[in-house]
């Protein structure tokens, strides 16, 4: 159990928003949990005042029923009128201003730029500020050059010399350990995420309906050493499966 303190609540929009502060990129969906039910009011207030009592739940969970043998049930959180952001990335990641300029929309050039220094990564947003277009980086040639997608959305759709333009990476970011939904006000089905600018959140689904705790293990290395007493369904099963299998191996094998 870990209650984050980088979280903060926006209690006023509809739905409310739970912002994961810079420069965290991920959250566990028991840790959303716990600091959610932990507190109900501004995630990252220490007190206990009275302020947001009267507010409804943010989250509400499922699951981590023993099921024996280590295994659990796996988490699904659902964010109860209320969708999971992380804080926009604002700050530029490389600016600078044409030198050689490309009729096709697709060469950045900037004699005097630092796009390698900059970290400048595939699929960062390029805005073209005189231009008024957009459009993405494909690949860093060096620290003055990068191949983009065309431009769109501009007056010219072109790079031409002494256009400003400045770079947003897009930092990805993971809510992971089990399944997240999300319903509205009226129980309909919404997303559970806010999208920010220059973010983008992956939600890494439980392939598995189950958890596996860390001390399956020694149940399993007991049990093959004669010494183990089952304190499950589950694993007073393993123990008949083990037992019946020993003694066809005795037998000779099936139908012997």
């Amino acid at each position: 159990m870990t209650e984050r303190t980088d979280l903060t609540t926006f209690w006023e929009e509809d739905p409310r928003i739970v912002e994961i502060a810079s420069p965290s990129v991920g959250i566990i969906i028991q840790d959303l949990h716990d600091s959610l039910k932990s507190n109900t009011l501004q995630a990252s207030e220490n007190d206990d005042s009275l302020e947001n009592l009267d507010d409804l739940p943010l989250i509400d969970s499922s699951g981590k029923e023993n099921i024996g043998l280590g295994e659990e049930v796996g988490i699904t959180a659902t964010m109860l009128d209320s969708q999971v952001a992380f804080e926009s990335r604002l700050t530029v990641t490389s600016s600078g201003t044409i030198t050689t300029g490309d009729a096709g929309g697709a060469s950045l050039i900037d004699a005097a730029g630092s796009l390698v220094t900059d970290l400048v990564r595939r699929g960062a947003v390029v805005i073209n500020f005189t231009d008024e277009s957009i459009t993405e980086v494909l690949r860093i040639v060096g620290e003055g050059q990068a191949i983009t997608r065309v431009l769109r959305a501009g007056t010219l759709n072109q790079y031409t010399i002494g256009d400003v333009y400045k770079i947003w990476n897009i930092i990805q970011c993971e809510i992971s350990g089990g399944n997240l939904v999300g319903l509205d006000e009226l129980d309909a089905e919404q997303s559970p995420v806010f999208p920010t600018a220059f973010t983008q959140i992956v939600r890494a689904r439980s392939a598995s309906a189950t958890l596996t705790n860390a001390d399956v293990g020694s149940f399993w290395d007991a049990l093959l050493a004669d010494h183990v007493v089952p304190d499950t369904f589950g694993q007073q099963v393993a123990l008949n499966l083990l037992t019946f299998g020993r003694w066809l191996a005795l037998r000779g094998g099936p139908g012997k």
